[in-house]
């Protein structure tokens, strides 16, 4: 673009350029707030539904730990997206 700074100078040019930061912005953080609720809930939910799954099996040892193994492998591949994601 060739804009002569006298014009990108201007009031309104400025003006512009000004809201175009804030809506940026204002859109990142909203997205940001949502990834953010999207990850707490899920969490929360995950936890509560192991729980749950462990609760159901504490009769079998074997299938109880086997549970538990696979659930602390998700809990890792979580933790390893949100860490290096």
């Amino acid at each position: 673009m060739d804009i002569p700074d006298s014009v990108m100078n201007e009031r309104l040019i400025r003006r512009l350029w000004h809201l175009t930061n804030v809506i940026i912005s204002v859109s990142l953080q909203k997205a940001i707030d949502v990834a953010v609720e999207t990850v707490s809930s899920s969490v929360a939910e995950f936890d509560q539904i192991a729980d749950k799954v462990l609760d159901m099996h504490t009769g079998d040892e074997k299938l109880a730990a086997n549970l538990n193994n696979f659930i602390d492998g998700c809990k890792f591949a979580c933790t390893a997206n949100l860490n290096w994601g």
